[in-house]
């Protein structure tokens, strides 16, 4: 039998819950992107898995969710649409031991939904990282050139 652990309240990590969604702390790329795919009327539906290439111990997964929790979503006329609600999203646990590229977390749904939060910082051990997918790393590289 597996016990779950209850996950925080996202409350508890004090959010800047509206700038996030304005996408203020995401890469200009991001925004652009998840930009054109609403403004096209395309909504693919896909499956984001995160993993580690190293042996490690997790920390800052209830934070993610949190900002997944708050932030997944889009503006519309009459204020705010909450996303959460459309994405499928499963984790390990806080302080799980993490083998080299083991999924600690997978999104399911529209694209659009949480593509703008695709850089997230996170706090592990009083050091802050900033976890984003691999798309994110490539053109990172490509603008480097």
């Amino acid at each position: 039998m597996s016990v779950v652990q209850q996950r925080l309240d996202p409350a508890v990590f004090r959010l800047p819950v509206e700038r996030m969604r304005d996408g203020y702390y995401s890469d200009q790329y991001f925004n652009l992107t998840r930009d054109l795919l609403i403004e096209e009327g395309r909504h693919p539906h896909v499956l984001m898995q995160v993993f580690q290439k190293e042996q490690s111990i997790l920390g800052g997964i209830d934070e993610a969710i949190a900002i997944l929790k708050q932030c997944s979503g889009r503006h519309v006329d009459s204020g705010w649409h909450d996303g959460w609600g459309e994405l499928e999203v499963r984790a390990l646990e806080e302080g799980n031991e993490i083998a080299p590229f083991e999924t600690v977390l997978t999104i399911a749904g529209d694209y659009a939904l949480f593509f703008r939060k695709a850089g997230v910082e996170i706090t592990f051990e009083g050091e802050r990282y900033h976890v984003v997918p691999q798309a994110a790393i490539l053109a990172l590289v490509r603008d480097e050139d």
